[in-house]
């Protein structure tokens, strides 16, 4: 069983990766401009989104990992 002392810690801790984690995921463009001013293609957005989902994708896996490192007994090996 936890200590007093980790149970604390891991109650702070928990919500504090889960804002950071919706903090750092990125929103899916609707429209942009390319660095030469132009509008980007329908199939250039549409690339731009599935390398934000994938980010965003990994960005809430590492917070799952760590919330279950936190929460994982410490007789679990």
């Amino acid at each position: 069983m936890a200590s007093e002392y980790t149970t604390y810690c891991v109650k702070e801790l928990i919500p504090i990766i889960n804002r950071l984690a919706l903090d750092l995921m990125s929103t899916p463009v609707l429209n942009a401009k390319k660095q030469d001013g132009t509008y980007m293609t329908m199939a250039e957005i549409a690339n731009q989104n599935s390398l934000i989902a994938m980010e965003n994708s990994g960005i809430k896996l590492m917070a799952t990992a760590l919330i279950e490192q936190l929460l994982k007994d410490d007789d679990d090996g």
